[in-house]
């Protein structure tokens, strides 16, 4: 139990979730030698929860999302511990590898919520 939930209910993120409903929830693993592609999931919003619990300067691990060409990097969410973000899924996006610098694995869950 990461409180996740909890955590959830307290931040404006709450708000953002009426209307949904969880679809599935996936905990993706990633090693500096993964290979990420942009994508989308049209449908759905997605909750992303930063899961390690220590992650440092230079690891790298960002959510990256993409102008509507996918030519363009609009914005990067780093790797912060403990992170929740909220997103549209139909916004391209996919995460910067980690470096090999890290001792960890980066680990994300990802609630994904379609419409009720």
């Amino acid at each position: 139990n990461l409180g996740i939930l909890d955590k959830l209910s307290k931040t404006e993120v709450a708000g953002e979730l009426e209307g949904y409903k969880i679809k599935h929830a996936i905990v993706n693993l990633s090693t500096p030698a993964d290979a990420n592609f942009v994508h989308t999931h049209p449908e759905d919003k997605v909750i992303l929860y930063y899961v390690n619990m220590e992650w440092r300067d230079g690891w790298h691990g960002e959510t990256l999302f993409f102008s509507e060409n996918t030519k363009d990097i609009v914005f990067a969410s780093p790797y912060t511990p403990g992170r929740i973000i909220s997103f549209d899924a139909k916004i391209p996006h996919t995460i910067r590898p980690q470096s090999h610098l890290s001792a960890f694995y980066r680990f994300t869950l990802a609630m994904v919520y379609n419409k009720c």
